[in-house]
């Protein structure tokens, strides 16, 4: 018998255009002071505005910090710390993708707990309260808006903060289509490739369970149908909508049940390269998926007649097979690069790429665990 333990106090609210909801429910809250922690590309394209001026009409006094960077770094913390000691929030509100939302989770903690993010590398127990935040994601990616996780590089080393707080999590999640609806193609992509390695990555996990797979199996469907939709029409608020909804379902559930493989090569990827995250998961996940079958093939086989129904072939091995090449010609479909290659890796960088992939946490959590051989085979076959 599966046995889990569930940690989920938070609020999920759809709505478009939702900023005169997000004020009432600050408002609710009991918070007239409000720090707006967003980043400037946002703040220049104006999907702040609306938000702002909702709280303002609420009589809501609000202040910005905006100096968020795409990776977040120990100096845009403290900066942001520096910005919420002098203006004294009752509440925080992150408009942005990923890395705003683990910055003003990050302010969060040291407002409230003192110290360096340094100081909370890994699961935290306990600590003082935390203040609400409230969370509206711009991307359909990550899920940080119901998440306990936050990544912070350090400004200095470079290295990888990765905090796990369950008080960090926003106590409101808003998915408000509107503030995607003008995102870029490529990000709009790579956000929805990391939302369905998201969802793939924790239905096998190790940590898997009932719970954290029906809301896997979901947010798969929600991306396979819902990705190509959004990159043909960019301003469709329907499935604008459902990626977020998407993005969210795989949060909670890789909350849960943790990630695998393809994070784990996808990170060693972005360290080499700086290749965007979602990409770097997306180019690996369907080698990921052939590798992992011999171990997982019932789960796979699962998310193959969920997804491609009647088209999915009766034997379990070519199940597998036919998932793996759905996701990856859906993928290369929409602008996915096919190898490497084209991404300027050489096929003489594949002995680091294997030392730093297997140094990854992640890799840990993968129904099954490879050897280096095994990985310099995976990645021979993606140039």
């Amino acid at each position: 018998m599966d046995t889990f333990d569930l940690q989920m106090n938070f609020r999920v609210v759809l709505k478009n255009q939702a900023q005169e909801s997000t004020a009432e429910l600050l408002g609710q809250m009991g918070a007239q002071r409000v720090l707006l922690v967003t980043d400037a590309g946002i703040q220049g394209a104006g999907l702040d505005r609306a938000y702002h001026q909702a709280l303002t009409a609420k009589g809501i006094e609000t202040a910005v910090f905006n100096e968020v960077e795409p990776n977040p770094t120990t100096a845009n913390v403290e900066a942001g710390l520096a910005v919420a000691r002098e203006f004294g929030p009752q509440a925080f509100l992150g408009i942005g993708g990923g890395s705003v939302l683990d910055c003003a989770k990050g302010i969060n903690i040291l407002l409230n707990r003192g110290g360096k993010m340094a100081d909370y590398a890994g699961p935290q127990q306990g600590g003082a309260a935390l203040l609400p935040l409230v969370a509206a994601p711009t991307t359909a990616g990550t899920g940080s808006e119901v998440s306990p996780f936050l990544l912070i590089s350090d400004s200095e080393t470079h290295a990888k903060i990765v905090c796990k707080d369950w008080q960090a999590i926003p106590k409101v999640a808003i998915l408000d289509p509107s503030l995607s609806l003008t995102l870029p193609p490529m990000s709009t992509l790579f956000a929805g490739l990391d939302a369905l390695v998201h969802g793939f990555e924790s239905y096998v996990a190790k940590g898997s369970q009932p719970y954290t797979q029906a809301l896997a199996l979901k947010s798969i469907g929600l991306v396979h149908q819902n990705l190509p939709k959004v990159m043909a029409e960019p301003s469709g608020v329907e499935a604008r909508g459902n990626m977020l909804i998407a993005s969210n379902l795989a949060g909670m559930a890789f909350a849960l049940s943790y990630l695998g493989l393809s994070h784990s090569l996808a990170n060693a990827l972005t360290k080499m390269k700086g290749t965007p995250h979602g990409l770097a998961v997306g180019m690996m996940l369907s080698s990921v998926i052939r590798f992992n079958a011999p171990v997982c093939g019932a789960d796979y086989e699962h998310i193959a007649r969920y997804v491609l129904d009647e088209a999915c072939p009766a034997d379990r091995q070519e199940a597998c097979l036919a998932l793996a090449e759905a996701v990856e010609r859906m993928a290369r479909s929409l602008g996915m690069p096919a190898s490497l290659s084209e991404l300027d890796f050489q096929k003489s960088q594949i002995p680091a790429l294997v030392e730093e992939a297997l140094r990854q946490a992640t890799i840990q959590f993968n129904p099954r665990m490879p050897t280096a051989q095994e990985l310099t085979t995976l990645l021979e076959a993606c140039f």
